[in-house]
C-alpha cells in the first residue's frame, strides 16, 4: 500500500473547467433539458414536464409559430 488515500462521504466529485468549452446542465424534474449556447449558432430549447407539446391551430391550416431571439 503506497500513498495516502482519504474517502469522505459517498463519492464526492467536484469537477471545475474554466476556459472554453464549459458545459452547465441543470435537469429539473423529468427529462428537461436546457442547453445553452453563447455565440453563434445561438439554440435555446426549454422543455417544460415529460414532453409537453402545445401545438395552436387558428381557423384553416394557421401555423403559429414563436421564436425569441436571432
Amino acid at each position: 500500500m503506497s500513498g495516502l488515500e482519504q474517502n469522505v462521504g459517498p463519492q464526492v466529485v467536484v469537477r471545475q473547467n474554466v476556459g472554453p468549452q464549459v458545459l452547465v446542465r441543470q435537469n429539473v424534474g423529468p427529462q428537461v433539458v436546457v442547453p445553452q449556447n453563447v455565440g453563434p449558432q445561438v439554440v435555446v430549447s426549454q422543455n417544460v414536464g415529460p414532453q409537453v407539446v402545445v401545438r395552436q391551430k387558428v381557423g384553416p391550416q394557421v401555423v403559429v409559430r414563436q421564436n425569441v431571439g436571432p
